[in-house]
C-alpha cells in the first residue's frame, strides 16, 4: 500500500509519449480501470459522437468543455467534470478504431484510452482503460470509483449513439 501511495508516475511528456501515443496505459499506476460495452449501432456512428467533443455536454453527464484546439494528435482540451479541472493532450485519433490522451487534473496525471471494434455492421464494443497516478492519489479516489465514471460515460455514449 505504501508503495501505491507515494507513487507519482512518470512525469507528463513522457507518459503522453511512451504510454498514451503507443496506445497503452500506465500498468503501475494505482488507479487503473477498464470497462467495455456493446453499442447498437456501426462503429463509424459512434466513432462520430466520440470525436465530436464539442457536443459531449449535449449526452455526458456532469460534462463542461472549456476549451478545445482540435482532435488530432497534438490538439488540445480543456474540461472538467464535476469540480475537477482536466488540461489533455490526444495522443492517438485513429478513425473508426483509437481515441486516446493524457492529461493532468492538480498534481494527478492520467490516460484515457477509447477504443472502437465493430462486431458486425451494426454493432460495435467500446473499451475505455484509464490509468491514473500522483502522490497520496489512492487516499481520496479509487478504482471503482474510476470504474463508476467509466460505466456512466460508456452508458451515456451507448444512449446517443444507439438515438441517433
Amino acid at each position: 500500500m505504501a508503495s501505491t501511495l507515494f507513487y507519482s508516475g512518470p512525469d507528463l511528456a513522457t507518459l503522453h509519449r511512451d504510454y498514451a501515443i503507443e496506445g497503452r496505459i500506465d500498468a503501475a499506476a494505482p488507479i487503473t480501470s477498464s470497462h467495455e460495452i456493446v453499442i447498437d449501432a456501426p462503429v463509424a456512428s459512434v466513432w462520430s459522437i466520440l470525436v465530436d467533443v464539442r457536443n459531449w455536454p449535449t449526452w455526458y453527464p456532469g460534462f463542461t468543455l472549456k476549451s478545445l484546439t482540435e482532435v488530432t494528435p497534438g490538439g488540445t482540451f480543456q474540461w472538467q467534470i464535476g469540480s475537477g479541472a482536466v488540461q489533455s493532450t490526444f495522443a492517438v485519433v485513429t478513425p473508426d478504431r483509437e481515441l486516446t490522451w493524457s492529461g493532468k487534473a492538480l498534481w494527478i496525471k492520467a490516460i484515457d484510452r477509447h477504443t472502437l471494434e465493430p462486431l458486425d455492421e451494426n454493432r460495435t464494443k467500446v473499451t475505455v482503460a484509464e490509468s491514473m497516478g500522483g502522490l497520496l492519489l489512492p487516499l481520496f479516489y479509487s478504482n471503482a470509483k474510476v470504474r463508476q465514471v467509466q460505466e456512466v460515460r460508456l452508458n451515456a455514449l451507448k444512449a446517443a449513439a444507439e438515438k441517433a
